[in-house]
């Protein structure tokens, strides 16, 4: 009786041993890279210890195998030396008839029942507890392995050198991982992250978008674009850009296609300040030209390594299409960066009823769709209202008339030339109730 207790502890005891071992390999391998190498660099005594066992993949897949392979080996062998010659005997006292059938009997049902508890006890319910926590539990379990593998390095060495030549024979030489998460993979983790807050989510999409953008897509167009004469004064150009509320105003020779540089504020009143009222050529300071495809990512690395604040994109044809600032680069990634002279997104949006308002053409869709709670179709040819409008209509729209966009109708109040400079919006029931 008492030999076997003592049997079926000793195999419990490596059912155990064994779930270590499962949980070990569960815990390590389950470690994010980037958390990985930030354990390597702690100092913390079991930070360290799994910065060593990961530094060798090969060997710890092999401690491991070792470790797994020795519990299962002496379970299986104590179970049919003690448990299985137990139950053989029940097995004939019921049918006598398989006498000799004893020994393998015994050897097949002790197999069959450690396999099992092996399986459950021992790889199952310990990679799960593991896979919970895989930080913790690899803190807690590192050190005793570590152990185990200097214990058995003579083992550990061996298989570990013979698996390598075997691969290598076959062309499968083991690599350090060179795997990266993918923009998709990120876009994924980021949309998910319940802890992250919406701006920052914002935030770090700007980031990937901002990747493909091109200049043409970022750039204020040229009909919006203020410039000022080279023959104005400084006197004059100061005026001039105290109402329009820009810092720095290209220069021209007579048209936007003959752009020559531009003038900022702060050289217009260190100029004007010396008594000095001459032309604005005095200070003149020279400006960088970009084609519109461009990548937006490029040029904000070219104009912080040339430190230009202002950039002209110019189409095939050599024409001013449009103008950058180092300001409109970084709105890409973080949002809309507004001073003193930009008037709220309420004032720019005059609110009739809770379900009507007025806007101007030129507003920003992706503001708009932050303001009213709704997405509207995304096509890469449009960013603001009066582009959508254009693009569903398929020409420039008349004044009156109306189209709805996903459950939002607008009207077209106000046009001048070919722009749109006032829309009505009404949100349609649907989308109010959304």
């Amino acid at each position: 009786m008492t030999r076997g207790v003592n049997a079926l502890l000793l195999i419990l005891f490596l059912i155990a041993l064994n779930a270590f071992f499962a949980a070990s390999e569960m815990a390590l391998v389950s470690l994010p890279p980037s958390r990985v190498r930030f354990l390597k660099k702690n100092k913390a005594k079991e930070s360290r210890t799994i910065g060593l066992l990961l530094e060798d993949p090969s060997r710890l897949l092999s401690t491991i195998q070792v470790g797994v392979t020795l519990a299962g080996f002496l379970a299986s062998a104590t179970a049919a030396v003690t448990i299985g010659e137990s139950l053989a005997g029940m097995l004939l006292g019921l049918w006598p008839g398989l006498a000799k059938y004893e020994q393998t009997l015994s050897v097949i049902i002790s197999t069959i029942l450690v396999s099992y508890l092996t399986l459950v006890g021992g790889e199952l319910v310990p990679k799960r507890i593991a896979l919970q926590n895989p930080e913790a539990w690899a803190q807690k379990l590192a050190r005793p392995l570590l152990l185990f593998s200097k214990l058995f390095t003579p083992v550990i060495w061996s298989l570990t050198k013979s698996t390598n030549l075997i691969l290598k024979a076959l062309g499968l030489e083991m690599k350090a991982s060179t795997r990266h998460v993918s923009e998709d993979e990120l876009r994924m983790l980021v949309s998910e992250q319940p802890t992250m807050e919406q701006e920052e989510k914002k935030m770090i999409n700007g980031v990937f978008k901002f990747g493909e953008r091109e200049a043409q897509e970022v750039m204020t167009p040229r009909t919006e674009i203020k410039s000022i004469p080279e023959k104005t004064t400084i006197r004059e150009a100061l005026r001039i850009i105290a109402e329009t509320g820009f810092s720095r105003l290209p220069v021209d020779e007579g048209s936007l296609d003959q752009i020559i540089g531009f003038v900022s504020a702060k050289d217009l009143v260190k100029n004007l300040l010396e008594n000095n009222d001459s032309k604005v050529t005095e200070v003149l300071r020279p400006v960088y030209f970009v084609y519109e495809t461009k990548k937006a990512l490029e040029l904000l690395e070219e104009m912080r390594e040339k430190r230009v604040p202002l950039t002209i994109v110019v189409d095939e044809y050599g024409g001013t299409a449009g103008l950058i600032t180092v300001s409109d680069l970084l709105e890409e990634i973080v949002g809309e960066i507004r001073d003193e002279f930009d008037l709220p997104v309420d004032d720019e949006i005059k609110k009739l009823n809770d379900r009507q308002f007025i806007i101007s053409g030129q507003f920003a869709l992706d503001e708009l769709e932050e303001f009213l709670g709704l997405n509207f179709p995304p096509d890469a040819r449009y960013e603001t209202v009066a582009g959508l409008l254009m693009t569903h209509f398929g020409r420039i729209p008349n004044k009156g008339e109306e189209i709805v966009i996903s459950g939002v109708r607008f009207r077209v109040e106000a046009v001048q030339g070919p722009r749109v400079r006032k829309v009505k919006i009404s949100l349609e029931k649907a989308a109010a109730q959304e």
